[in-house]
């Protein structure tokens, strides 16, 4: 093995979402040679996109630990509008929670029975965020570029085998190549590359939750508050504008998330009960109108929406609960995202990644040579 190689490589990740494309920056900081690999091309549509206390705590802490005084400003609201406007991102003051029921409008009274609002900031200036994905992934990767880190997009990996370092077989461009490296990690936020590199399967077993979703990017979506002002429900002891915030709809078979962006665009999307066989005989489209007729409330805010460009159409998941056999092997390692995934819900996904990566950089940089 030839370290001083164009094609050797410390550490090769795949995937550059914010958490391949950081842990990329972090051990290119620690003195490693770092490759970077994308299936796809930036800018592109993504979900994942709420932030909590836990996630900002750790960009800061990573920001003061590896030098990358630029990341403490994506920690809050209000120093990421001053420092990167052009990057969109929403208000993310707590999480809110509306109860609805099946063919009833939303209702409530003076103790706010069908209302939760659960502050996690302060000011809209000290607020956690909503990450437009599209954007915020496609800067970092500027950022891994201007590190001077290898990058090569619209590549993929098509075998691996590991003697003393790993040899990975790509495709880029049309062209077979060769990339040798030392330590693998997969950051792709699913299971499919593990099982054809590795044979690792993925798994629903043992999971409780059975939950599967559909969603999109809008345009035009109204602001809750102004349907509870026309229906003469009082918001004036809200702790915070609940649209902007984690808003979610509940509903007896599910719920719907709504993350606003100051670009006025929205994230929305509902989560609903996989096991219900209703939903398997009924189209993508089909199953949001069902949703619609059944929730009066849900269909007033959502009525006459229309699709954002990005990504211009309306997606469906499959169940969400999966799990990797192995989180981890013999010279590589997964992120968060990519082991497994339970349920948006309280916004755990960014916080989860970002403690994953702060966690596996430590320890490659700790034990590096041993």
């Amino acid at each position: 093995m030839n370290k001083n190689s164009s094609n050797y490589y410390d550490a090769l990740i795949a995937g550059s979402g914010f958490a391949g494309s950081l842990t990329a920056l972090l051990l290119h900081k620690s003195g490693l040679k770092v490759c970077l690999l994308e299936k796809g091309k930036h800018p592109r549509f993504a979900i994942g996109e709420s932030s909590t206390p836990v996630a900002d705590m750790i960009l800061r802490k990573l920001s003061s630990k590896y030098d990358l005084p630029w990341l403490y400003d994506f920690s809050r609201y209000g120093s990421w509008e001053k420092s990167h406007p052009e990057i969109v991102c929403g208000i993310k003051r707590g999480f809110s929670f509306f109860k609805h029921y099946p063919g009833e409008d939303f209702t409530t009274d003076e103790n706010h029975k069908n209302e939760l609002l659960v502050a996690a900031s302060s000011s809209d200036v000290e607020s956690d965020t909503n990450w437009l994905r599209s954007d915020f992934d496609a800067f970092l990767v500027t950022k891994v570029k201007e590190s001077g880190i290898d990058y090569f997009e619209l590549t993929e990996i098509t075998k691996a085998k590991r003697n003393v370092a790993w040899e990975f077989q790509i495709k880029r461009l049309d062209k077979n190549e060769t990339i040798v490296s030392s330590f693998f990690i997969d950051a792709t936020g699913s299971g499919f590359l593990a099982q054809k590199l590795f044979g690792i399967q993925s798994s629903a077993n043992d999971f409780l939750t059975n939950s599967f979703s559909i969603f999109s990017h809008f345009n035009h979506v109204p602001h809750w508050t102004e349907i509870l002002n026309e229906r003469k429900i009082p918001v004036d002891d809200f702790p915070y504008n609940p649209d902007w915030s984690a808003l979610h709809h509940l509903l007896d078979e599910g719920w719907l998330w709504m993350l606003r962006f100051n670009d006025e665009r929205a994230s929305v999307g509902f989560v609903l009960n996989g096991e219900e066989k209703l939903y398997k005989d009924l189209s993508t489209e089909e199953t949001w109108k069902a949703k619609l007729e059944k929730y009066p409330a849900i269909k007033c805010i959502l009525k006459d929406v229309q699709l954002h460009s990005q990504p211009g159409k309306m997606m469906k998941t499959g169940r969400l609960q999966r799990k990797m056999k192995n989180s981890f092997g013999e010279g590589w390692a997964a992120l968060p995202n990519t082991v497994g995934f339970v349920d948006p819900l309280f916004s755990s996904g960014i916080a989860h990644s970002l403690s994953g990566v702060e966690n596996l950089v430590d320890i490659i940089k700790d034990n590096w040579g041993k």
